[in-house]
């Protein structure tokens, strides 16, 4: 449990750096970060689950702690 909690923590520092005016994904090489903006699925976290985080519109959107609300195709679109 303890686990979960704390990636559920980092999640949401995530997820406050990232939710901007704009819903971009970022990424930023000489860092060696990504941004991702996402959502809290509640229900998880109080339930197990085993994703941390999913798209949104996928087949584990509603499956997982976060709910990524950009695709793997918007991060092999960026330049």
């Amino acid at each position: 449990m303890k686990k979960l909690l704390l990636a559920v923590a980092l999640l949401c520092v995530l997820v406050s750096v990232a939710y901007a005016e704009e819903l971009s994904l970022t990424v930023n090489k000489e860092k060696g970060e990504i941004i991702i903006p996402a959502e809290v699925n509640g229900k998880y976290l109080v339930s197990p689950t085993k994703h941390a985080l999913s798209w949104y519109k996928g087949g584990n959107g509603e499956k997982s702690i976060m709910r990524a609300l950009v695709s793997e195709i918007d991060y092999q679109n960026q330049p």
